[in-house]
């Protein structure tokens, strides 16, 4: 992403899926973080998780899930012809938004899918992009096919002519037959009406008493498992009523290519038809029951069959086989350890090491209840997502009165992929610093000497009152890092406290719908609907204030000071840095964090993490700022402590960030014992009982 905080346009498509408690559920989430992860221009798109059957919602963790990755949560009851067809709950869900959606584009998914790369569904001269038909099935071949009186009859109902249905040959079968599509993948410019007409087609058509065969001649296994007499009865009806609405609107059809709606549930028969198809350019795979637990062997995925670049491979393994046991509480564990309960470490170095400081456990009204919130979720969402974790977590100046932090605090006796250290930075050093007296915790002195001693390859600032939304973890499991940029996330503060004792999903819940205030590039602003609510283009609340950011930026205008009010803040200078609230996430590889040589150790209070950003910005490191779905929640606390600390003038650092971009060099303000080099500080890791450890500064590209 450009150093300017704008991100690539995404197209003006949304993807519709159906969602319902069990096996689907599982399905619609593995779907849903394809989309989020693996389609390029088009993962910011809005993706619309409909549920229309009031007994079959999914769970509540599913709803959290959808909340954190702007997912919009539809629960609508909606009136279902032949419900026993489950086939039909999309039929009608994908009519229902082609109603009420403003998107130019539709794309329709069977929940059974996933995206392995960027797809390409540009229209152009097309109204639908489509593909065929897996197999001849109970399509018609024309005269004499038992089912052609069947397809007759239903274009007659469509008012199609049936020779103007064209011929299509299936993705694994040779034989043509009358045009029918397959349903997993349907891409449609919305205001052409089709999906409307496939499901008043396929009403109609019920309510006629038409299906390709009789109740009780057959019994369909599909994803879900048997679906029963009256839904077999009904099989690829669906499909026959999309095929028919499509063409009695439009003959301008685009055939996607066989990278599409693969069906790898007849690999080796799709293998041996489109031979001289790369397997590095399959873009949405429709894997049906082989992703359940049992069908490991039979998955082309999982048995070699489908090999993966190992990145995208260990995404897929770390989710499939399903896991259909239900989420586990958010619940502390005793901090009593014994060694034989310790489990096998992380591989190191670790791909992220995140830093925060700590030092009064009252601070703000419970800030050991916030950290120890923070480091459940942290642990919990690091291992979900593979991520290979190092937490530090620097204390300074403890109380001599409270406990440490590292005897207060409780982890669990696995930490999975997760490492955890402490680090002590004793009062003798704080006292020997300017304004001790003060400021009891000089916070980026403290984050510095955890940052110099960290392990991981990518180093991560952070604070201890915050709560990272899984797809901020999810992007730190998977994205690409660059060593050349440093990165930045937009804060959300919380209105109200965080209850004691809710699951982590719970916890999420209560972030999305009680936030107060955004912290953005451009300033920050209260948003207009608190919370991530089922929205899919709801205004920007804070689009006015970027667009006075921008014009600001355009036309060049004196520096001064940032104007204030209750509604918004506008960031100035506008030099189109992220320095709001930039302590609370700054992203950054370790080898461009020692040629900064951490953040600027001063001893005043605020704006020191923007200094860094102008520090890093007139090094050459560019900026990316993270998708608005990487969400960061602040617990709520009170400030008044702070009022008394001497102020940093960021006036004059502005100065040499202007001069240094000028003269090109960079701006490094610290010498070469920053992050308290010289100490030797107490340090312990949790493995999981505390021990004792030597704990020495570390250096550039060690680990």
């Amino acid at each position: 992403m450009p150093g300017d905080g704008q991100t690539p346009a995404t197209p003006d498509v949304e993807f519709v899926l159906v969602v319902e408690a069990g096996i689907l559920e599982q399905q619609a989430r593995l779907l849903c973080e394809s989309l989020r992860a693996h389609t390029g221009r088009y993962r910011d798109a809005p993706i619309v998780a409909m549920a229309p059957r009031k007994e079959r919602r999914p769970s509540q963790d599913f709803i959290a899930f959808a909340e954190c990755n702007e997912i919009a949560y539809c629960d609508r009851t909606l009136e279902i012809e032949c419900p026993e067809y489950g086939t039909s709950h999309r039929v009608f869900a994908a009519a229902d938004r082609a109603e009420r959606s403003d998107a130019a584009v539709l794309v329709i998914l069977d929940s059974d899918t996933l995206f392995l790369r960027e797809p390409d569904f540009a229209l152009d001269g097309a109204d639908v992009a489509v593909r065929p038909v897996d197999v001849k099935g109970r399509c018609t071949i024309g005269a004499g096919d038992p089912f052609d009186p069947y397809w007759r009859r239903l274009c007659s109902l469509g008012g199609l002519t049936y020779e103007r249905l064209p011929f299509v040959t299936p993705t694994v079968d040779d034989r043509p037959v009358r045009a029918s599509y397959n349903g997993g993948l349907v891409v449609v410019r919305r205001e052409t009406g089709i999906l409307q007409a496939a499901a008043d087609l396929f009403g109609r058509s019920v309510r006629a008493g038409m299906s390709p065969h009789a109740v009780g001649e057959s019994n369909v296994f599909a994803s879900t498992g048997y679906v029963g007499d009256v839904a077999s009865a009904y099989w690829g009806s669906s499909q026959a009523a999309l095929a028919i609405a499509i063409w009695s609107a439009t003959d301008r059809v685009r055939l996607l290519d066989p990278t599409y709606n693969v069906p790898l549930h007849v690999w080796d028969a799709w293998r041996a038809r489109h031979p001289s198809v790369p397997l590095e350019d399959l873009v949405h795979v429709h894997y049906h029951w082989l992703c359940t637990p049992g069908y490991e062997a039979a998955n082309p995925m999982l048995d070699g069959r489908l090999p993966f670049a190992p990145e995208l491979g260990a995404w897929i393994r770390s989710r499939v086989p399903f896991c259909l046991e239900a989420a586990e509480r958010v619940a502390p564990v005793s901090p009593t350890r014994t060694r034989s309960a310790a489990v096998e470490r992380a591989p190191d170095p670790p791909r992220v090491s995140l830093v925060f400081a700590v030092h009064d456990p009252d601070y703000g009204g419970g800030l050991l209840a916030r950290t120890q919130r923070h480091l459940d979720a942290l642990v919990a969402l690091a291992n979900r997502e593979r991520l290979s974790t190092e937490i530090v977590i620097v204390e300074w100046n403890p109380r001599p009165d409270r406990a440490p932090f590292r005897e207060s605090l409780r982890w669990p006796d696995d930490l999975g992929c997760v490492r955890l250290r402490f680090l002590e930075v004793p009062d003798r050093v704080h006292r020997a610093l300017p304004n001790a007296d003060r400021i009891p915790i000089f916070e980026y002195f403290a984050k510095n000497a955890g940052l110099r001693r960290a392990r991981g390859r990518f180093l991560l600032a952070t604070n201890p009152d915050l709560l990272f939304s899984p797809a901020l973890v999810r992007w730190l499991a998977r994205a690409r890092v660059s060593s050349e940029r440093f990165y930045r996330v937009d804060r959300r503060d919380l209105s109200g406290d965080l209850a004691p004792g809710l699951t982590l999903a719970e916890q999420l819940r209560f972030c999305s719908a009680h936030v107060s205030r955004v912290h953005a590039y451009f300033g920050s602003y209260a948003p207009r609907h608190p919370g991530l609510v089922a929205r899919l283009r709801a205004r920007d609340p804070g689009r006015s204030l970027r667009r006075e950011y921008e014009r600001h930026r355009r036309n060049r205008p004196p520096r001064t000071p940032p104007t204030d009010d209750s509604r918004a803040r506008l960031l100035l200078p506008a030099d189109g840095l992220h320095r709001n609230a930039a302590g609370d996430f700054f992203l950054m590889h370790r080898d461009r964090w020692f040629e900064l040589r951490g953040h600027p150790e001063l001893h005043t209070h605020a704006h020191i993490d923007a200094i860094l950003c102008w520090a890093a910005a007139s090094a050459g490191i560019a900026q990316e700022i993270l998708p608005d779905r990487c969400r960061l929640f602040h617990q709520s606390h009170d400030r008044a402590s702070h009022a008394g600390f001497p102020q940093t003038d960021w006036a004059p650092w502005y100065e040499r960030f202007v001069a240094a971009r000028r003269s090109g060099s960079a701006l490094v303000v610290n010498d070469r014992s920053w992050g308290l080099a010289d100490e030797t500080l107490r340090a312990w890791d949790a493995c999981p009982e505390l021990i004792e450890v030597a704990c020495p500064p570390a250096t550039a590209g060690t680990a």
